[in-house]
């Protein structure tokens, strides 16, 4: 019984681990330039606790020209840095940010790569709360 216990759970450590790698999919420019509105509302919630205020910074990330391009993907991994480097943002810089989006994206220097050199030239910070 102990071996066949032990069967069944190896098979289903198989089987979920089959699974999670039929999910994994390439990243797209999309994908990348939501993960770094996604990092920034994380933040937000985590720091703060507004959702209203974690929502409206996302969309205002989300409203910036996403500059991501193929390319660029396909060389490695620094494209997610501009998310994680956000993500990682202690939480006296959060609340020192504030709303200024600009000034989210100006923290990391990948995230130029992510939304173009300019992109805190074309952020629109006037919109939120």
């Amino acid at each position: 019984m102990q071996a066949g216990g032990r069967a069944v759970s190896i098979i289903g450590v198989i089987a979920t681990a089959h699974g999670c790698i039929d999910q994994l999919k390439p990243l797209t420019p999309d994908d990348v330039c939501a993960s770094a509105g996604y990092s920034v509302a994380a933040r937000t919630m985590e720091c703060q606790g507004d959702e209203a205020t974690a929502v409206a910074r996302y969309e205002a990330v989300q409203a910036l020209p996403c500059r991501a391009e193929w390319p660029e993907l396909n060389g490695g991994d620094e494209h997610l840095t501009c998310a994680v480097s956000l993500g990682a943002l202690p939480c006296p810089t959060v609340e020192a940010l504030g709303d200024d989006i600009e000034g989210w994206l100006a923290i990391e220097p990948s995230c130029g790569l992510v939304f173009g050199a300019d992109a805190s030239s074309t952020a629109d910070t006037g919109s939120l709360p």
